[in-house]
């Protein structure tokens, strides 16, 4: 438990937008554990969307020093082997100084790299578009290299990994997606002065199933789970956020922010925005109701419509129906045991109880749902739960 926490800073309420690093509170301690893991391992940082693996990224990237480096790279819209090949190296070019003799040998395979007042632009050669990754290989091993004779450390941190597999295997076929996947478990075990940390918000157990790709090319990963802020570092933000957005509060509402978010950032910002906004005031007595309303506003809360999607993206039709059966239930009657949850759901699947035991334990991978170990089954979040209601009823 954290003894004492600085003065709250004023912080502005961007819903979903990209804070200022400094804006980035309560991960300190998270992330000094992603650094000392990476001193060994790769990482694969994941949970539900919109609880801040970007920003943990991106506070990462500017807290590096000269021995250890970590370079934020977003796969969001990468959907060939050759724009992932692309979108690497140039990030890398446009991050850090490299070697001369890097640069040379990097100008072999790409056109480009001309510095402007404009992003930096780069293209494979026409001679190097027949194996993009064999040639992203090549470039990276010339990296690592370099950085181990300089004895200095570079971690990759890549946004979104499993939804640019999936838009691989969607645009170029499955094979594509596990090659990817073994060239990056090749690099991650070849190249020590490289390391990686892979994050995103879809299980990659969804990705390994469609691509038909074994564990083997992810079990060196270690695992981490963002989860929400600890308390007292959520308090600390709700109170930040009060006090940078012009909103009158009484002193109980930081603490009800709190409960009423679970102490997810995107949340907190999104009720005290919504205020701001709406010229309310923000009392310990209103914050539900408030979050409610700004839950029901599409265009406000536009950022919580992944919770609805993403199921029929990863679950057969027949799985979907029932996840959404089973969220529906937890949701609106709390937590439950699967003897009695199978029981309140017969009437509308008729499923036999090993396929809801097969959704439950997914929906759990999925970050949706937990389980005590008594056996109870509830929503991870009751707050997300409490937007999975308003959005399925209107």
């Amino acid at each position: 438990m954290i003894k004492e926490l600085p003065e709250p800073i004023r912080i502005p309420a961007v819903p979903g937008g990209q804070s200022n690093v400094g804006f980035v509170i309560g991960r300190d301690e998270l992330i000094k554990k992603l650094w000392k893991a990476s001193e060994s391992s790769s990482i694969l940082l994941t949970d539900i969307r919109r609880l801040g693996k970007s920003s943990v990224l991106s506070k990462m990237a500017a807290e590096t020093n000269r021995e250890s480096k970590c370079i934020k790279i977003s796969l969001q819209g990468v959907d060939t082997t050759t724009k992932l090949c692309e979108t690497i190296i140039k990030d890398l070019y446009t991050f850090q100084t490299l070697s001369k003799r890097v640069i040379n040998n990097l100008k072999k395979l790409f056109t480009g790299f001309e510095v402007s007042a404009g992003p930096v632009k780069i293209a494979l050669k026409q001679a190097y578009k027949y194996d993009p990754l064999a040639t992203l290989e090549t470039a990276l091993i010339e990296i690592s290299k370099v950085l181990n004779e300089e004895k200095r450390f570079l971690l990759l941190a890549c946004d979104e990994v499993p939804d640019m597999l999936l838009s691989i295997k969607d645009k170029e076929g499955p094979d594509e997606a596990r090659k990817t996947l073994a060239i990056l478990r090749r690099l991650r075990e070849n190249n020590p002065s490289l390391c990686w940390i892979l994050t995103g918000s879809v299980g990659m157990h969804h990705v390994m199933s469609q691509i038909g790709a074994g564990d083997d090319l992810t079990n060196d990963l270690i695992y981490y789970e963002l989860g929400a802020l600890e308390a007292s570092w959520a308090k600390y933000l709700a109170d930040c956020l009060l006090r940078g957005n012009d909103v009158k509060y009484d002193p109980d509402t930081s603490t009800e922010i709190v409960r009423i978010t679970d102490g997810i950032p995107y949340l907190e910002h999104l009720v005290v925005a919504y205020a701001r906004d709406q010229k309310e005031t923000l009392g310990g007595n209103n914050v539900a109701s408030l979050f409610d309303r700004a839950a029901a506003d599409l265009d406000v809360s536009h950022q919580s419509t992944s919770l609805l999607t993403r199921l029929d993206r990863y679950y057969n039709p027949d799985d979907c129906l029932l996840a959404g059966s089973i969220l529906d239930e937890l949701a609106q009657h709390g937590p439950n045991k699967r003897p009695t949850l199978q029981e309140a759901l017969s009437c509308t699947n008729g499923q036999p109880e090993k396929n809801l035991k097969r959704i439950v334990d997914l929906l759990i991978r999925d970050h949706y749902l937990k389980r005590t170990p008594d056996g109870d089954i509830s929503w991870k979040y009751r707050s997300l739960a409490r937007i999975w209601e308003i959005r399925r009823a209107s």
